[in-house]
């Protein structure tokens, strides 16, 4: 069975499950809120790395991404 990654926001519940694509790639990941994230940080969304391995190299470490739940 297919488990979705874990990730934080500052403004979904928890458990909310997610759908987080990559605007440049298109590429698509899915992943659980499991954590909350700094409501002024400017980002959307915080991924693990594996998460964030998925849909781009880490060394670019933020891309703009669509978020769907």
């Amino acid at each position: 069975s297919y488990i979705p990654g874990r990730c934080a926001t500052s403004y979904l519940p928890m458990g909310t499950r997610i759908t987080v694509r990559d605007l440049a790639s298109g590429r698509t990941i899915h992943c659980v809120v499991t954590d909350r994230q700094a409501v002024s940080s400017g980002r959307v969304v915080d991924l693990s790395e594996t998460q964030f391995s998925l849909l781009a190299p880490l060394w670019r470490g933020v891309v703009r991404v669509k978020v769907s739940w």
